[in-house]
């Protein structure tokens, strides 16, 4: 990936021109604008290894940024599993949900939908029952801070077994995620590698140009 992200510099951007999926594995190819004055590789091949998330909506976002760590995407793979318990008391529940919606967006933007751990369900609740929200500790830290400021009661519960978001659900292992991210778009998995397209050749299964992506164009744990 080194290389890759060494070769686009601000004169260059690049655009999304073929992505080929198989199983949990995505393969995209980058092509750069324009083309190297010099001669050199202008369209590389990366390889993204066992997909957690993605979502591709964007194809001439122009940059390219890696990140291996301190990214809100990431933070919810390496972040064990956690319960918060808010007591309501005399507010309502829109209430404690629209300061949730806040603390969420200050915390993580639009980077973790926010119905991914707070159940959509609890919008319909009108009796001042307790709400539980299991979720990674990060983010509930977070929530628990806003609550507690905003005058709710908000419990932090660690729980004793470790278990982490795998983007399909909870499991005791910790996915060791990367995320590759260009645009609008971005894909988190466990391994990437780039190669200059005259070294290889692209995977022949399933594969499909940017406009017939169809379902499979997000995919959001």
């Amino acid at each position: 990936m080194k290389r890759l992200l060494n070769a686009v510099d601000e004169n260059r951007w690049l655009s999304v021109t073929h992505v080929s999926s198989e199983r949990r594995d995505l393969e995209l190819r980058f092509e750069s604008f324009p083309a190297p004055a010099d001669g050199s590789t202008n369209a590389w091949l990366v390889s993204c290894r066992q997909v957690r998330e993605f979502s591709l909506t964007d194809f001439d976002g122009g940059g390219l940024n890696f990140w291996t760590k301190s990214h809100p995407l990431l933070s919810q793979f390496s972040s064990r599993k956690a319960s918060l318990r808010v007591s309501v008391g005399r507010r309502t529940t829109a209430e404690c949900l629209g300061m949730l919606l806040k603390v969420h967006r200050q915390s993580v933007d639009d980077w973790i939908d926010f119905d991914r751990f707070v159940p959509p369900a609890l919008s319909t609740r009108t009796d001042a029952r307790p709400i539980v929200i299991n979720g990674p500790e990060f983010l509930l830290i977070d929530y628990q801070r806003g609550l507690e400021a905003a005058g709710f009661g908000a419990t932090l519960k660690r729980h004793q077994r470790a278990l982490y978001w795998s983007g399909f659900g909870w499991s005791e292992r910790r996915r060791p995620v990367s995320l590759l991210h260009f645009g609008n778009s971005f894909v988190v998995a466990e391994s990437f590698s780039a190669q200059a397209e005259a070294t290889r050749h692209v995977l022949p299964n399933k594969r499909l140009q940017p406009s017939a992506l169809g379902a499979i164009v997000k995919r959001r744990g």
